[in-house]
């Protein structure tokens, strides 16, 4: 792995200008008030990341609907489904790539990121309904055959928005305190669409979706309805930064000269501290993923014996309480942080969802239930923790790539980043199914399985997601981009260039 960390002179030299007029290189130890974001563009930047949520996690997501659809309702077996999800992630992740070069050399009067935004907002509202309009009686191949379909539609739809928004979150301040100030208030409005993410499969059995003529839950019908209600959420949410931010740095950006796309992955792919990054959060989102996914079966068929009741109000509780417990986690977060570092912050959130997932093979009991939801008390300060600092961790990335090829390229490392995230997602959607057919599991038969399968899939579901995590955190005590490094890297940039 080539080390491409920037060489930080002392004074760094500016062309063509005498040491009178380059500005004084300072190392702010507290966030000037130029550099700070408003209000009102924090929060909706943290209200338009419901846009992912809603359209990801509704669908796809460990607690979403799609195993629950069409696992337990339709039939599909959970490694069809997997393999499902694995196929359009993989074209997902693909795409992403495409799209952050798009935005990274589009010139407008509007921005190059807002004009993506305002159509990705639109396309999604209209597909995300779609996935649900699928026909009971259809067989088990069109049933794989409209998952897959309406997934690369939505997932289209998706990248059009979230690698521009993501891009844009990344260009709001140059400050390194400031930038995980702005992801905090993406993790506080964010949770708010996870409690509706995880009550969704217990509000679709609710009896105002009762099938008509044999008047038992329709799980089906729920999910078409709540799928409307997520996709005018969509539209309201992520049109809110269009019209509320400002690109800071597209003055800048637009006079240098459009790159190629194979230029832009080359260059993201020769950071060393970006390739650091993007590695520990692979493991770490793999087995937070992991820990989702194949605790929908232990959760459902161990804890709760097969009863589908039970395990969607258990889900939604988890929900319920995983909202103020990110809340608490975010501020808390932000303080260490602030007061140490981002590197100490997500040291102590993988710390925490390393313990959650270990302690599973002992609080998960079917004689208390709701004993599992300390784990996930626990695995919500984790998680919160680690998706709050890694892109803040990213914007300081893209810093240390400017002070070595004087471009900025948020929109490619925005999408790369993405690219090796949808693969942990990829990973750990998928691999849930295959592990449950590879340990005999059979949905049909419920919790009366055979002996020592249950017990395989509880070790399943603790000893992978704690070994990546574990190795997770063995790789972040590499990160090279410390406090007083960065603080370096921004005065080179601003003698150089001057400040944005």
């Amino acid at each position: 792995m080539p080390n491409t960390s920037p060489t930080l002179p002392e004074d760094p030299p500016q062309p063509n200008a005498s040491s009178s007029d380059r500005p004084p290189i300072t190392h702010h130890n507290k966030t000037l008030p130029e550099d700070r974001v408003p209000f009102v563009t924090k929060a909706s930047f943290g209200a338009a990341s419901m846009v992912g949520l809603l359209t990801s996690n509704l669908t796809m997501g460990a607690t979403g609907l799609v195993t629950p659809v069409y696992v337990v309702a339709l039939g599909i077996s959970p490694s069809t489904v997997g393999i499902a999800m694995v196929i359009f992630r993989i074209y997902d992740a693909l795409t992403d790539l495409v799209m952050g070069w798009l935005s990274d050399n589009t010139r407008t009067r509007w921005g190059r990121r807002r004009p993506y935004m305002l159509l990705g907002a639109l396309l999604c509202a209209i597909v995300l309904p779609a996935m649900w309009m699928v026909n009971r009686d259809w067989s088990t191949s069109m049933h794989t055959a409209w998952l897959i379909g309406t997934g690369i539609a939505l997932y289209t739809c998706t990248t059009i928005y979230c690698v521009p928004y993501e891009s844009f979150s990344l260009e709001l301040t140059p400050d390194y305190r400031e930038r995980t100030s702005v992801a905090s208030y993406r993790m506080v409005i964010s949770s708010l669409a996870g409690l509706l993410v995880g009550w969704s499969w217990y509000i679709t059995q609710l009896p105002m979706f009762n099938d008509p003529i044999t008047g038992k839950p329709d799980i089906l019908i729920g999910a078409r309805a709540l799928a409307v209600v997520a996709a005018v959420g969509v539209l309201l949410f992520g049109l809110a930064p269009v019209f509320f931010a400002r690109e800071r740095y597209y003055a800048s950006a637009s006079k240098q000269a459009k790159v190629t796309l194979r230029g832009n992955c080359s260059a993201v792919l020769k950071n060393r501290p970006f390739l650091l990054l993007a590695t520990f959060g692979v493991f770490a989102v793999t087995g937070s993923f992991l820990t989702e996914g194949i605790g929908f079966f232990t959760n459902l068929y161990y804890v709760c014996q097969g009863d589908q009741v039970l395990a969607a109000k258990i889900t939604g509780i988890r929900a319920a309480m995983w909202m103020p417990a990110s809340i608490v986690a975010v501020f808390v977060f932000q303080l260490i942080g602030g007061r140490w570092s981002k590197t100490h912050a997500l040291l102590i959130a993988l710390s925490l969802s390393l313990f959650s997932i270990v302690c599973r093979w002992w609080i998960l009991r079917p004689d208390l239930p709701y004993l599992s939801l300390v784990s996930s008390f626990l695995l919500a300060f984790g998680i919160t923790g680690m998706w709050q600092m890694l892109p803040a961790m990213n914007a300081d990335v893209i810093d240390s790539d400017e002070l070595n090829t004087s471009i900025r390229r948020e929109g490619a490392f925005a999408s790369i980043f993405s690219w090796f995230m949808k693969l942990s997602f990829t990973i750990g959607l998928g691999l849930p199914g295959l592990i449950v057919d590879w340990s005999r599991f059979e949905i049909a038969k419920g919790a009366a399985q055979g002996p020592g399968i249950i017990t395989a899939l509880r070790l399943w579901d603790t000893i992978f997601p704690a070994i990546l995590t574990a190795v997770a955190i063995v790789l972040v005590l590499f990160y090279p981009l410390t406090v007083s490094r960065m603080q370096k890297i921004r005065a080179a940039l601003e003698t150089r260039r001057g400040k944005l």
